[in-house]
């Protein structure tokens, strides 16, 4: 007889048919729900550049193995400094990787405002470009 705690676990599991549409960068609907209710949003992020160290300064975290289970255990990866991660090969040739990371959905807002905010003033400043500060006739002019 099996314990409930078995059949809740059974119940919970949800079937990926092998030939379905998936990339191997995907994560699950049951994990990315769950990282969702968390207040996470999961990025992929590649180990180039400094990138995951510009990204850990704005806020990222690493995914852990428990929280992208739908991954398998090839997107597991044990690196000395930072335990038990996610990650990919993203170039064969080269071995590459990118990290899963996560972001606080507040701090993935406020980037947003900042972005937003940078590309209206990009926007005005393209409005009026001439040296008299009128509006160049044909030039660009967004509606907003």
């Amino acid at each position: 007889m099996q314990s409930r705690e078995r059949k809740e676990e059974e119940v919970k599991q949800v079937r990926t048919p092998i030939g379905g549409q998936r990339t191997q960068l995907q994560l699950s609907e049951a994990d990315q729900a769950a990282l969702d209710e968390a207040g996470f949003l999961p990025r992929w992020i590649n180990d180039i550049g400094g990138r995951l160290e510009a990204a850990k300064a704005g806020g990222y975290e690493h995914v852990t193995k428990e929280e992208a289970t739908s991954l398998g255990h090839g997107a597991v990866m044990e690196r000395e400094d930072l335990g038990h991660v996610v990650s990919r090969i993203v170039d064969k040739r080269t071995g590459d990787r990118a990290y899963l990371m996560k972001i606080r959905k507040e701090f993935y807002e406020e980037d947003q405002r900042a972005k937003e905010e940078r590309n209206m003033q990009v926007d005005r400043a393209m409005r009026s470009v001439d040296q008299g500060g009128q509006n160049i006739e044909g030039g660009y002019t967004p509606t907003t």
